[in-house]
């Protein structure tokens, strides 16, 4: 996994006319999601194969992340620091400035799971890749905490586009998406949010901020979508199914 970005494209956008963070931002979504439309098997498996058993493991992958990021946001209380590592300068950001309001969503979840009556494993076992995000998140908390709005970002902004078409996929599949998925459903309709949250970044001009930022939400997008390839997403259902609910790797 390379954690590197086009650091000249942030700078120009910090120097140039537009010192907007966004528009390094949306060109990483835009690359990420030409990735997963070029990808045939990844594109097949979550449209189509989608079931509420695959469901339920995807939704304890987010939780975990989830958890993880609001825990470590919660630590960082009401300003968000980025410390310069030569001098220990700390440079501080009001948290309420570019927080979204509905930025917890592991109730949601967890909402979710109840209803489902997922059969999963009690001591669940999360993936080696959701594992490096979240000790990246905890990484990047002690040092430059502001970095977790890009992690926020890629969360966000991967299920309000993706979630659409997983809730056809899911209906498609026999399951009642109007009483177990109001994760997705509240991505649904989270576009202004996520454009509010967009613009608030945008407020952001100082280049080292913008660069964690940024390199946050690339380390996110390259990590979530290696733990969702298909054939690693389905490994790590079958390490986490009881025994006997042992799924065939296909």
């Amino acid at each position: 996994m390379s954690n590197v970005v086009d650091l000249s494209q942030v700078r120009e956008n910090h120097y140039g006319r537009r010192a907007k963070i966004s528009t390094s931002l949306k060109r990483l979504s835009r690359d990420n999601r030409k990735r997963l439309l070029g990808s045939y098997p990844y594109m097949r498996f979550w449209l189509h194969q989608l079931d509420a058993h695959y469901y339920a493991h995807f939704l304890r992958l987010h939780l975990g992340l989830r958890e993880s990021l609001e825990q470590q946001i919660t630590l960082a209380g009401e300003q968000f620091a980025v410390i310069n590592q030569f001098d220990h300068h700390a440079k501080l950001f009001s948290a309420a400035n570019y927080l979204p309001s509905d930025y917890q969503k592991s109730q949601l979840i967890l909402a979710d799971l109840e209803k489902l009556d997922a059969k999963l494993a009690d001591d669940y076992h999360l993936p080696p890749q959701a594992e490096r995000l979240i000790s990246y998140m905890e990484r990047a908390s002690d040092v430059y905490s502001i970095a977790l709005l890009g992690v926020l970002y890629m969360l966000d902004e991967q299920l309000s586009f993706a979630a659409p078409a997983l809730l056809s996929g899911l209906r498609n599949n026999g399951v009642d998406t109007s009483k177990v998925c109001s994760y997705l459903h509240h991505h649904c309709g989270n576009r202004p949010s996520l454009w509010r949250f967009l613009r608030s970044l945008d407020s952001i001009t100082d280049f080292q901020t913008q660069a964690n930022v940024t390199i946050a939400a690339t380390v996110t997008y390259e990590i979530h979508r290696e733990m969702l390839a298909p054939r690693t997403f389905r490994q790590s259902v079958q390490r986490n199914v009881r025994r006997n609910e042992w799924l065939p790797l296909t």
